[in-house]
This record gives C-alpha cells, sequence and structure tokens, in this order.
C-alpha cells in the first residue's frame, strides 16, 4: 500500500483554538473511542465511552477547553459584537454538493448558532462582517448575503453551500 506524504490512515487532522490536533475515533457495540495528540504542546488523550448518549466531539470539545482554559498562548480571536436584527441575514439553511450535512443557522438574542444535520448545536463568533467562526474546532463560515451562499471551511476543506 502506498503512503503518500501529509496522509494518515484513519488520521484526522482539525485545529483547536490555533493548535494542530491529530486525532482518530472508533465504535462498536454501544463503545466509543478517541484519541488525540496535539504535537505543539506535547498532549495526548485517550478515552472510551460506553453508552454514550450523545454526540461524542462536543464532550472532547469541551476536555480541551478545560484542559487549556487558562492557557495564555493560545490564539485568541477577537470578535465583533452584532445586534440581533443584524443577524436576521444568516439565518437559514444551508446546503451543498460537497457538504456532508445541511446547515441551520439559528439566532439567541445577538448570538448566531449553527447545527449541522445530526450534530449538536454551536455558538459562532463573528470576527468580521460576514464572517464567524466556531474557534475551538477551527471552522470558518464566510457568508455571501448578495449570492446567498456561504463557504465553510473545515479542517482544510471548503465546501460552497445555498441558502435553501
Amino acid at each position: 500500500m502506498k503512503v503518500e506524504k501529509g496522509k494518515g490512515l484513519g488520521i484526522m487532522q482539525f485545529r483547536f483554538k490555533g493548535l494542530k490536533v491529530y486525532s482518530h475515533d472508533g465504535g462498536i457495540d454501544g463503545f466509543q473511542s478517541f484519541a488525540l495528540y496535539i504535537p505543539e504542546k506535547e498532549v495526548g488523550l485517550a478515552v472510551t465511552f460506553n453508552g454514550l448518549t450523545t454526540l461524542m466531539m462536543p464532550t472532547i470539545i469541551a476536555i480541551l477547553d478545560t484542559y487549556f482554559e487558562n492557557d495564555p498562548t493560545l490564539k485568541k480571536n477577537p470578535s465583533l459584537s452584532l445586534k440581533q436584527e443584524e443577524l436576521d441575514k444568516y439565518l437559514g439553511i444551508y446546503s451543498g454538493k460537497t457538504s456532508p450535512a445541511k446547515v441551520t443557522y439559528t439566532k439567541k438574542g445577538n448570538v448566531l448558532f449553527a447545527e449541522g444535520t445530526g450534530q449538536p448545536v454551536f455558538k459562532l463568533i463573528a470576527t468580521k462582517k460576514d464572517f464567524f467562526l466556531y474557534d475551538a474546532m477551527g471552522i470558518r463560515f464566510d457568508f455571501n448575503i448578495k449570492e446567498k451562499t456561504l463557504e465553510l471551511t473545515f479542517g482544510g476543506n471548503k465546501h460552497l453551500l445555498k441558502k435553501e
């Protein structure tokens, strides 16, 4: 089997607050497992869940958030405060040919939230006009209001989604 540089067998790469994270997950018969390594911090984590009734990734992110909550070296993104009515133009359902899920955008107060099909709801941070982040996972949301589209960037992949 030929292994290409930069590609691993079952290893996923994502960013957490600016850190490069390598991970792998699995599951069988009600058990779920997740392992990750953050080379820059020399931190590894391996967990096994028995009968987990929620999605695993939000739990992993909560563990990482807690572990790194007082780390001043982590990348901080500037945030932009928006009014409730300014969020209305982003609300709705977006989908695309390369996106594995439809994404629904909702608001609560002056905060925008996103939810992929079958995924938990997560809070987005506005960093500039029409641009949001889910900082914990390094997911970027670049809205084009005029075209009614959104470029979603996750794990180095870009997906063009159109408002339904």
